[in-house]
């Protein structure tokens, strides 16, 4: 059971009843607290639970605002997870309207404070992509096209162009352009997502072997096979172990558990292509 930052804030004071708690002790734990049930509505995303995730956020919001205000940088991300938890559920209104609060807040935090454009672009991205989800639910596919291109812009300059963290955005691209029937372009950006996500797992693998030979490593083929588009799933369909081992942190794990999402999607589609040729 989630322990929101109201009840954590109680039994602090009740536990130092004897004296007093200094604010930043305070404000710690009720950061905690809000972090720990946003990695749980994360966990049950990973596990498909939305409606689970829904109720989860919405209490986490209510508690967030709380803590840091309406208007504060440090609620982007909780709305940013409301907004994806939305997009499985079909939510489109309040996705529309969370986003939005998103946009203000990301503007508002850039202009009182030029040193918040690093975390304030991370977050754009994020919004980016996920509306160009959204407009490309409502099949409004201009707006969506714009939307992810410009997330991935953002991504790129603040994570670089073959970042697996930029591959989403490419992945939301393609998904995108395959919706429009736009096939030749929707496999340019699957590639582009396969090539990233080989580089990635190659170097992981190599680091895990403390080897520097390039040549002779063939690490992480059990997702990908080569990064000309070539997918080889494992057996298990699962992570490969070092990237496994590699998820200890709720983000980790769940930009994993995308990449292993994506990378079965282009397979698919890639099939899809393949026997409509044949």
């Amino acid at each position: 059971m989630t322990v929101s930052p109201t009840k954590h804030n109680q039994e602090l004071t009740t536990a130092s009843s004897s004296g007093p708690v200094h604010a930043s002790v305070l404000q710690s734990g009720n950061e905690a607290a809000l972090v720990s049930a946003k990695a749980r509505c994360e966990s049950q995303m990973i596990a498909k639970d939305f409606q689970g995730a829904y109720a989860t956020i919405v209490e986490c919001i209510k508690d967030a605002v709380g803590v840091y205000g309406k208007s504060a940088l440090s609620l982007v991300p909780y709305y940013l997870c409301m907004a994806e938890v939305g997009l499985e559920l079909s939510h489109m209104n309040q996705v529309e309207e969370v986003l939005a609060l998103c946009i203000w807040n990301i503007v508002k935090a850039a202009e009182d404070d030029a040193a918040n454009e690093p975390k304030t672009l991370v977050h754009r991205a994020v919004v980016c992509k996920l509306f160009g989800r959204y407009h490309c639910e409502c099949e409004q596919f201009d707006e969506a096209v714009k939307q992810a291109a410009n997330g991935a812009y953002y991504a790129s300059v603040i994570h670089g162009p073959e970042h697996i963290q930029t591959s989403t955005l490419y992945f939301t691209l393609g998904a995108i352009f395959q919706k429009m029937f736009r096939t030749e372009e929707a496999l340019g950006m699957y590639d582009k997502v396969v090539e990233i996500w080989y580089k990635h797992l190659a170097a992981a693998t190599r680091r895990q072997r403390g080897s520097h030979d390039d040549d002779d490593d063939d690490g992480g083929r059990d997702v990908v096979g080569a990064s000309n588009g070539t997918i080889h799933p494992g057996p298990s369909s699962t992570l490969p172990a070092h990237a496994a081992k590699d998820t200890a942190s709720p983000h980790t794990e769940r930009i994993y558990h995308e990449g292993l999402a994506m990378l079965k999607q282009v397979l698919s589609t890639r099939a899809k292509v393949q026997l409509i040729c044949q």
